[in-house]
């Protein structure tokens, strides 16, 4: 073991691709190291962005490995971070299970409701579960309105989903007002995409004004998943509407958005909907290639 680290420690100088070598840093490293566990997470951020969220949460879990007992604050926001990109490479079980075992004793702020939110998306199949962690993310003090405008998201499409038309697009529009509030571009058009969802669902038509405005926006929503940004949302109603040949298009962009950035659980829900599309449409056989794919 110790040879191996010292070989880890001797690539990292040699490669020259920086994710690369944050991983051979990341192997060669025993003792923590402040300085270290700030690269990893850097490295981890290049990662995510490039399209590698399990890349990403294996960075930053050496990152929190590596993060000093006193550097206590930074340990934790890593903690969530890593549980955020294995969520996102599709890894819900490793995501939840990192998440309970940190707010078991994780104190109250807005840390606390950035990891309610993660575990919230990781419970997403029982509803009244996921509500219940939205509403404590929700009573955190501090909590940042880029938090809170994701929670009150979630919360439209959980409503939404138990049947509450009315509740969901209170919650939406909630999100739009806070997202708008903290300046976020990115979060403003993810958040107008929900709104425009739950107008549509509300019985009140294709929201072509606010989805038109959230899909300019939507070069700002690097950060976004891709089965919720707005070409994704604006798909939906289009499909709801009987205008497949519409929707196809749009769900295709969102589908290789998702291949491309990693993103298995999104990749999985976006070929449920494409193939759902094809069935309607009488494509039976590529309804059938993308089920399996699914």
């Amino acid at each position: 073991a110790p040879r191996r680290r010292e070989l880890h420690r001797l690539l990292a100088g040699v490669v020259t691709d920086e994710v690369e070598r944050a991983h051979h840093l990341a192997r060669g490293a025993e003792a923590p190291d402040r300085d270290l566990a700030e690269l990893l997470e850097q490295g981890a951020e290049h990662a995510a962005r490039r399209g590698a969220p399990q890349s990403s949460a294996e960075l930053l879990d050496h990152a929190r490995r590596l993060t000093p007992t006193d550097a206590v604050e930074a340990g934790r926001a890593r903690t969530v971070a890593a549980a955020e990109q294995h969520s996102a490479a599709g890894d819900g079980v490793r995501a939840r299970a990192i998440l309970e075992e940190l707010l078991e004793n994780l104190p109250v702020g807005p840390i606390r409701g950035r990891a309610l939110l993660a575990l919230a998306k990781a419970r997403m199949d029982d509803f009244d579960a996921s509500a219940a962690l939205l509403e404590e993310a929700l009573a955190q003090p501090e909590s940042h309105d880029r938090v809170n405008a994701r929670v009150e998201s979630l919360l439209a499409e959980i409503w939404s989903n138990r049947g509450d038309r009315t509740a969901a697009l209170e919650h939406a529009r909630v999100a739009v007002t806070l997202a708008e509030q903290a300046g976020d571009l990115g979060l403003l058009s993810a958040s107008l995409g929900t709104q425009g969802l739950m107008e549509f669902f509300a019985g009140n038509g294709v929201q072509s004004e606010v989805m038109a405005r959230a899909v300019k926006l939507q070069g700002h929503a690097d950060s976004t998943p891709s089965y919720y940004v707005p070409t994704t949302q604006l798909a939906n109603q289009l499909f709801f509407s009987d205008r497949l040949d519409t929707a196809r298009p749009l769900y295709e962009r969102s589908l290789r958005r998702a291949v491309e950035r990693g993103e298995e659980a999104d990749r999985a829900a976006l070929l449920f909907h494409v193939a759902h599309l094809e069935w309607e449409s009488g494509n039976c056989g590529r309804a059938e290639q993308y089920t399996r794919e699914a």
